[in-house]
């Protein structure tokens, strides 16, 4: 698994959950607030020094290797669960990530780092040793460089931080049972195979780049990366050219200053570019058009280009943070192009005569002011309300209200209690998306809208702090696939928009379809009883339902442990940790099945870091990854009423135990 999630799983999540999935589709998952969806992170909100990460076409955005961020770069991370509209605005539906990277002055000179994985084959999702020509060891590296200095210019404190990263994995085979017989339209035979199935193996590859300059009040912030992975499990089995592929980039340009004692104003301009395509290949007749006999290959693509102006005014009534107003606004222009689903013959390349080869573009507008006030009429006592409001023209207006309640009874002690909303608007790519095989277009998409209310309870008592959390959210609107009618069907075929060949019976679309209720609770503590120990956990229960039926992905218990021990300052650190959850229903996206569970999922993590006395500046990095429970929670194969006897398969974990070596050198001035 990526470190970047292990840290936000394992060291920050409470109530977090991560899947990590990337041989499969989607990448990978992250859910909170007692709600995990398939969705590529639409629901999560992600900064990066203030950037959003979030794609403006289609909303997603990854939480692994493909953020773009170099692990190096990464100062600290906040996570804020629940609503998070009122400052942000669309897609923080369960939680707002912000990403801070370092400063020249926490971290100057040249930094170069290297670092090694080996993960064995597996077998039943368990670690095995090569048994067959098939079989193969993953390897796993990361190369890292950096910059950073600090200096003065005209008068001017300046810094400049320049940190690149290479990443690179040709993962350890896994097999998959064979399947000589799928459901229709699932499995993806060529003409010489027999069965679905065997070994199969991926590769990711990330290179990312993050470069700052500072001079006084301003700040120049470039960012870029490029993410290109195999999808083994996705059409025909094991084909290098199912592929997903990503590239980023963004401009931020910032000034921040004081034009008052009491006045604290940020403005910043900001571009941003984000490109994606999927490709895999089908020879099934169900996922082709007319005329491609010897089977297709399916192209998806997506390009977003962005840019806005943003400005906050904090205003300090009093010169004491008792009473604070902050208000701004943000306009932002989009420019989305897309080709949801091309098909052209898998041999020829030819595109097909009889069928609509989909592109549409959309140019849109979103415009949103936003005010908090923050006012401590008593020491003990603080008051937080805050309002936004956001106009987009993919779909109208939206207010989304905050209210926070803070009681400090004594001192080390506090109560907060809160009432906010958060909403996410459809995408570009969602209101244009077709297939010619299976999917119309869905105009009219409205806005998501999640409400929660949440009461919580901190302590801290010498070494020791806990903290106690209780939410309940409701989620409306939600965008989700529903059948379409016989209208929306006819309409299509009338237009060209379904090939000729596609099933009425299996046309979708997107609609706001769902309300969705979750009820949970969460207890965190962090302990340090001696000097260089620490210690901490959270375990978190919770029970989301649609209709009554228990949500796929979400489990109804899950927590993470763990402990660190530094054995002298600036010395060997030895870390612990684990991440845990109960079983849960497994998502069938190839499929519509009866309730299937995966399985507890427990994953264990051992580091050892130490400088090597030997060399000045040279520090080592040692870790071991194990996920004990072998499966999933995806289905690549159910029975359904159309096929009874087809069998039962999970996801495998394709890399249950990972071993790291890195080293890291250190050249200061």
């Amino acid at each position: 698994s990526s470190r970047l999630c292990s840290v936000l799983s394992g060291v920050l999540g409470i109530g977090i959950q991560t899947n990590r999935i990337r041989d499969f589709s989607g990448g990978g998952d992250f859910g909170a607030q007692g709600l995990m969806l398939h969705d590529s992170g639409r629901r999560v909100l992600v900064l990066v020094d203030g950037q959003v990460m979030n794609a403006q076409d289609n909303g997603s955005v990854q939480l692994d290797e493909g953020l773009g961020v170099p692990l190096e770069a990464i100062d600290h991370i906040e996570v804020v669960l629940g609503a998070g509209s009122v400052m942000y605005g669309t897609n923080a539906i369960l939680a707002v990530v912000h990403v801070f990277t370092r400063r020249a002055t926490d971290d100057p000179g040249v930094h170069v780092t290297a670092e090694l994985g080996l993960a064995p084959p597996t077998s039943d999702g368990q670690p095995t040793v090569p048994s067959s020509p098939e079989d193969r060891i993953g390897l796993r590296y990361r190369l890292g460089l950096g910059f950073a200095h600090a200096f003065r210019v005209l008068g001017a404190d300046a810094e400049v931080t320049v940190r690149a990263e290479w990443l690179e994995e040709i993962s350890n085979s896994y097999r998959i049972p064979v399947f000589a017989s799928l459901p229709e339209g699932v499995a993806q035979l060529y003409p010489d195979q027999t069965g679905w199935g065997g070994s199969a193996h991926h590769s990711v590859q990330a290179p990312s780049v993050v470069a700052a300059l500072r001079v006084g009040d301003f700040r120049l912030q470039v960012q870029a990366n490029r993410y290109t992975r195999t999808m083994p499990l996705v059409g025909t089995f094991n084909d290098p050219e199912s592929t997903e592929r990503r590239r980023q980039g963004r401009i931020d340009l910032r000034h921040s200053t004081f034009v008052a004692p009491h006045l604290a104003l940020t403005s910043r301009i900001y571009y941003g570019l984000s490109d994606w395509s999927e490709q895999s290949i089908w020879t099934s007749p169900f996922w082709c058009v007319p005329g491609q006999i010897d089977g297709c290959r399916s192209n998806r693509q997506s390009r977003g280009i962005w840019a806005g102006a943003e400005q906050q005014l904090a205003i300090d009534w009093n010169l004491d943070g008792a009473l604070l107003t902050t208000v701004g606004y943000d306009v932002r222009g989009r420019d989305a192009t897309m080709r949801p689903a091309e098909y052209t013959d898998r041999i020829t390349g030819a595109a097909p005569y009889t069928t609509l080869t989909p592109y549409s573009r959309r140019v849109s507008v979103l415009g949103a002011i936003f005010a908090q006030q923050s006012w401590q009429p008593v020491d003990f006592f603080t008051i937080n309300l805050g309002g936004r409001l956001d106009i987009d023209s993919l779909f109208g207006a939206r207010v989304s209200p905050r209210l926070a309640l803070a009681l400090t009874p004594a001192d080390g002690a506090s109560i907060r209690a809160s009432y906010s909303e958060a909403f996410r608007a459809p995408t570009a790519f969602e209101l244009e998306e077709t297939d010619a095989t299976y999917r119309v277009r869905a105009p009219g998409l409205t806005a998501e809208v999640a409400r929660t209310v949440e009461l919580e309870w901190q302590q801290r008592i010498a070494w020791a702090s806990f903290s106690l959390r209780g939410f309940v959210s409701f989620y409306e609107n939600f965008i989700d696939t529903r059948a379409a009618t016989e209208e929306e069907t006819q309409a299509g075929f009338d237009t060209g928009a379904l090939a000729t060949t596609a099933d009425p019976d299996y046309i979708v679309r997107w609609d706001n379809l769902n309300t969705l209720r979750s009820v949970g609770g969460s207890l965190a503590f962090t302990l340090r009883p001696v000097e260089g120990l620490t210690l901490g956990g959270s375990f978190t229960m919770t029970d989301t339902r649609n209709n009554e039926q228990p949500i796929p992905l979400v489990p109804l218990w899950m927590g993470n442990a763990r402990i660190a021990y530094a054995f002298a300052r600036e010395g060997p650190t030895l870390a612990l940790a684990t991440t845990f959850s109960g079983r849960r229903v497994a998502q069938a996206d190839f499929t519509q099945s009866s309730v299937i569970y995966a399985n507890e999922q427990l994953d264990l993590r051992a580091t050892l870091t130490s400088p090597l006395e030997a060399i000045p500046g040279l520090r080592l990095r040692v870790s071991f990854a194990y996920s004990v429970n072998p499966y999933m929670s995806y289905l690549l194969s159910a029975p359904t009423e159309e096929e009874p006897d087809a069998p039962t398969a999970l996801t495998p974990t394709p890399s249950s135990l990972y071993g790291f070596i890195g080293l890291q050198y250190d050249i200061n001035p």
